[in-house]
């Protein structure tokens, strides 16, 4: 199986896991996945800590399991997921790493507009 297809299968599944349950945390999606599947919620939290937190602790999910993700996402199995996506595999997983960057640009700017802030601060008074 294609390492980026399957990747893009685990962002589809906890994308749509998000619209449809009120907690994001990596637990209560893989419960909320496992309940409506024939997966184990441990299952699921090592593929979203492959693939979406790409921590790379844990190895690819097997074909029975990849089989059961694209069923959750409505489809038959990897196969028929592969035949109606046949484009190039998306690149979702790009957005987690430039949401990081931009909060990290954010905080950046915060702490030099605090120091500025001390600076002319303790001038003043």
């Amino acid at each position: 199986m294609d390492e980026k297809r399957v990747a893009e299968i685990a962002w589809k599944v906890f994308d749509k896991a998000k619209k449809e349950h009120a907690s994001h945390s990596r637990f209560a999606l893989a419960n909320h996945i496992s309940v409506r599947s024939d997966l184990s919620s441990k299952t699921l939290e090592r593929v979203y800590d492959r693939y979406v937190e790409k921590n790379g602790k844990h190895g690819p999910p097997n074909a029975e399991s990849i089989d059961s993700i694209c069923k959750f996402l409505g489809f038959e199995n990897y196969e028929a997921y592969v035949k109606k996506n046949n484009s190039p595999p998306e690149r979702n997983w790009i957005k987690k790493e430039e949401t990081i960057k931009s909060k990290w640009i954010t905080i950046s700017i915060s702490i030099a507009f605090s120091m500025a802030f001390i600076v002319v601060y303790s001038k003043v008074f």
